[in-house]
């Protein structure tokens, strides 16, 4: 379920958002960190959204117009969808975090 795109919603439109193989290497790549840091540093969000949405309007075929320093702002607008997109790809979430613990 996790490659499915999602949408997350910013200044009244509905923007494609995957989280998927693509998506985590290159905030891997960028960032140096795994994504469990997320929990520890928030501003993580804004790496691991940026790639999301590059996957999510690939994997629909269509322009990507936002631009990476509005990160912060689409996040302000959509983080709780946002949140939900990271909680439904990433089964081992406990209380809204996320976990390395095996179930």
């Amino acid at each position: 379920m996790g490659s499915l795109v999602q949408y997350i919603t910013y200044n009244g439109k509905k923007w494609p958002v995957r989280i998927s193989y693509y998506c985590i290497k290159k905030f891997q790549e960028e960032t140096g960190k795994k994504i469990e840091e997320i929990e520890s540093d928030i501003s993580l969000l804004e790496v691991l959204l940026w790639y999301g949405l590059i996957a999510g309007h690939t994997a629909e075929n269509v322009p990507m117009t936002l631009k990476r320093e509005q990160m912060e702002f689409v996040l302000d607008e959509s983080m709780s969808e946002f949140s939900e997109i990271i909680i439904s790809f990433f089964p081992l979430v406990s209380d809204g975090k996320l976990s390395n613990k095996k179930k």
